[in-house]
């Protein structure tokens, strides 16, 4: 576990941008030891069905993703994009304004620019429009388009399970751009290549549902899985855009 800081010494975090820097798309995630979701075990694995169950680093150069990937990615961005409609409004109209940035707990604690919600969406954003776009797919990385790599893959999955969902940076967006839709969908596409070979993770980091608790993920679990394989099981999207709670039976 990484040690936890100080109040003096997150006091002393600069959250200004350094005059020259590399550019966030070239720096790969830097993964520590207490700041991400660790695998499942296989046996909560099996509890819920998933199919492959077994141990998995998330430290691991190697994922062992299947070798159709990035097809499993692509598919789930457009089937998430062709069912929630203001999935895309809140992937074209953000401005990038810089409004939420200092209302992030995680920013502000950690100092990592990729922690603010602007930069943890446009993670997402920048596969979009390489994807999605007519600007993206000519222009390129003068567009703010990326490519889809195993690095993206494992940086999406680091920042974005970091965020809890708390919708405090919604409620400061000039835009009313609900971050946490954005984040709740990213999670579920990140997670789809590797759910299917049992490379799955701990969902602690979500805001749990009803009779759900970090000491019993399962049900944590089972609801993503049928997120994972367009089954409902039972679940259903919560009226304020993002999670999926359970049907009032």
């Amino acid at each position: 576990m990484a040690d936890t800081p100080k109040p003096e010494q997150t006091a002393q975090i600069d959250h200004r941008a350094p005059l020259f820097e590399e550019g966030w798309m070239n720096k790969p995630a830097e993964i520590r030891p207490g700041i991400y979701c660790y695998g499942s075990k296989p046996k909560n694995l099996e509890y819920v069905g998933m199919p492959y169950p077994k141990e998995w680093n998330p430290e691991d150069d190697d994922w062992q993703l299947p070798e159709n990937w990035k097809e499993i990615i692509q598919e789930g961005f457009k089937d998430r994009l062709d069912r929630f409609r203001t999935l895309k409004v809140f992937m074209d109209i953000c401005v990038r304004c810089g409004a939420c940035a200092d209302k992030c707990h995680f920013f502000i604690g950690s100092g990592d620019p990729k922690n603010m919600p602007v930069l943890r969406a446009e993670l997402l954003r920048s596969v979009y429009r390489k994807n999605f776009t007519t600007g993206g797919k000519v222009l390129g990385l003068f567009a703010g388009a990326r490519e889809l790599t195993e690095d993206v893959l494992k940086e999406w999955w680091y920042y974005l399970y970091q965020c809890t969902e708390c919708r405090r940076c919604s409620l400061f967006c000039p835009y009313g751009i609900d971050t946490a839709e954005g984040h709740d969908s990213g999670q579920g596409i990140d997670q789809s290549p590797r759910a299917q070979y049992g490379l799955d993770c701990r969902t602690g980091g979500q805001l749990l549902s009803d009779g759900e608790s970090p000491r019993n993920p399962a049900p944590c679990l089972q609801r993503y899985a049928g997120v994972f394989y367009g089954r409902d099981r039972g679940y259903h999207r919560h009226p304020n855009g993002a999670g999926f709670q359970p049907q009032r039976r």
